[in-house]
This record gives C-alpha cells, sequence and structure tokens, in this order.
C-alpha cells in the first residue's frame, strides 16, 4: 500500500509523507507494507481515502464513504473528512447513513 500511494504522489507531485500521515490517520497504518490486493474491503477503502491527502483536491466526491467499515473504521473516516472540510475543503457525498459531520458546514439532505 505504501508504494502505491507512492506511485499516486509521484504523479500528482505530492508528498508521500502525507499518504504516510492519512494512513495513520485512517487507522491502517500498520497496514503499510502490504499489498493492496490482500486488503480487505474496508482497509481498501480507507487506503483509497488516503490517496486524497496526496492529489490536495478541494472538493471531494465520495459514495458511501463508510461502506463495509466497523465503528472504528467510520468513525476515522468521518474525522478524516471533518479534518478536510475544516482546512476549507468540501466533500460531496453519498451516503445512506449520517455521517454526522461537524456543523458550520452547508448540508443538503435528499431523501
Amino acid at each position: 500500500m505504501a508504494e502505491h500511494l507512492a506511485f499516486w504522489a509521484g504523479i500528482s507531485r505530492g508528498k508521500s509523507a502525507d499518504g504516510d500521515a492519512a494512513l495513520t490517520e485512517l487507522g491502517i497504518a500498520d497496514l503499510a507494507r502490504r499489498r493492496c490486493k490482500t486488503l480487505s474491503a474496508g482497509q481498501a477503502r480507507r487506503a483509497a481515502l488516503a490517496r486524497l491527502s496526496i492529489e490536495k483536491r478541494p472538493i471531494w466526491l465520495l459514495d458511501e464513504p463508510t461502506a463495509a467499515l466497523d465503528a472504528t473504521g467510520a468513525a476515522s473516516v468521518r474525522a478524516f473528512i471533518d479534518r478536510h472540510c475544516g482546512a476549507g475543503g468540501g466533500a460531496i457525498i453519498a451516503t445512506h447513513l449520517d455521517l454526522a459531520i461537524d456543523a458550520g458546514r452547508r448540508r443538503l439532505i435528499l431523501d
């Protein structure tokens, strides 16, 4: 997984250190040496989100970002998204769950 993030850092001119920090924040730093194809669905989802830290995109488009995650994993993803939004970024999220992203943000809920 670390090789995967380093690859994307090279392409996007990001910093692989940002990916390492994201792996820690998302609770999967201990899996950094594993190949992506050996990860569970939830671990792979968090690894894909870590890539966002490298690419520095101001707006994230996320489809069910907590799918296949346990409560701890979902909490780390919520905190990860909240930190991005708190730093001036934005997220457009399609989900069936209330992610409880911190307020102060505009939210549109469609039923």
